[in-house]
């Protein structure tokens, strides 16, 4: 069976949500292969595979949900989850000066008006 880190290290969780959010790239399966192509810089699309292999937390379904899923489906589904979790309010994109790639969200289950900054940088 497929495991993934995210129900023994919570935190990962928190890690998995700020590349989620703080990612312009894509990936889409090649039909003919069978493997997956970036789509966007390098370094963001090997953000977004590290975010599949993160996973699920238990709660959510974990690695039984994946393993169920078509090799389509199952490319950006843990993307997907974690992007679900907040609404991006503001975005202030990567520049040379900055250095960072930073998402103003705002969670989608609660009403008290707080928001979250994501900051993805060197």
């Amino acid at each position: 069976p497929l495991r993934t880190p995210i129900p023994t290290y919570p935190v990962l969780a928190t890690l998995a949500t700020a590349v989620a959010l703080c990612n312009d790239s894509s990936l889409q399966l090649n039909p003919k292969t069978g493997h997956a192509n970036r789509v966007g810089e390098a370094t963001e699309a090997a953000l977004r595979v590290l975010v599949e292999k993160l996973g699920l937390p238990l709660e959510d379904g974990g690695a039984a949900v994946l393993c169920s899923l078509s090799p389509e489906d199952r490319l950006l589904h843990c993307n997907a989850h974690w992007e679900a979790q907040y609404t991006k309010v503001a975005t202030l994109e990567f520049t040379r000066d900055r250095k960072s790639m930073s998402v103003l969200c705002a969670p989608r289950q609660e009403s008290s008006g707080t928001h979250v900054l994501f900051v993805k940088g060197a």
